[in-house]
Parts: structure tokens; sequence; C-alpha cells
């Protein structure tokens, strides 16, 4: 019957060797594609594996770094010196005593 065809459709015209080439070149592409497939377990396994892996080494160096003191040291290069929150008080209450000094003596000076 198949031989009928491919004889019928020779007597048209029809390429039949080139079907057959195709036809024999797509059984070899589908049955690469299905080796491929039978890989993919494995593969996923590997990768996720590997992620795995490179997401927990990740997560030890992330631990081991300071990030405050990372912050402090790289504001202080960029804005200077910055003084401390304490710093800055010590500072302010040093004006207000020497202003309140000052005060003292200039309204003692007017009596």
């Amino acid at each position: 019957m198949v031989e009928e065809k491919i004889s019928e459709l020779a007597g048209k015209g029809v390429n039949v060797e080139e079907i057959e080439k195709q036809t024999q070149s797509t059984d070899e592409k589908i049955e690469a594609l299905e080796k491929e497939l039978e890989k993919l377990p494995e593969v996923k396994a590997k990768l996720v594996s590997k992620y795995t892996e490179e997401n927990q080494k990740q997560l030890l160096e992330n631990q081991k770094l300071d990030y405050v003191k990372e912050r402090a040291d790289e504001n202080a290069k960029l804005f200077g010196a910055v003084p401390s929150f304490e710093e800055e008080k010590l500072g302010i209450a040093e004006i207000e005593l020497a202003e309140e000094v000052e005060n003292k003596v200039s309204f003692s000076r007017r009596r």
C-alpha cells in the first residue's frame, strides 16, 4: 500500500526521495531531543546542588562582613570625620557652658 502511494506520488512529479530524507532527518532530531530530555533530571539535580552550595558560601561570607563598620568607614571617607552623637553633645554642652559664663560675666559688669 505504501509502495503504491510512493509510486503514485512519484508519477505526479513529487520528489519522494527528498521527503524520505527529511523524514529521516526529523526522526534523528527527535531521537537526539529525547536523549537530552532523559538527561534533564540529572542536569537539574547538579544545578540545584551547585546553587545551594554557592548560596551557602555567599551567606557565610555575608555573615563575616560588618556592614555598620563598612558604612561608617565609607561615610568618614566621603564626608570627612563626622563626630559621633556623644562627641557632638559634649561640644554643644561646652558651647552652652561658655555662653552661660560669658553671660554671667557681662551681667556682673553691668552692675
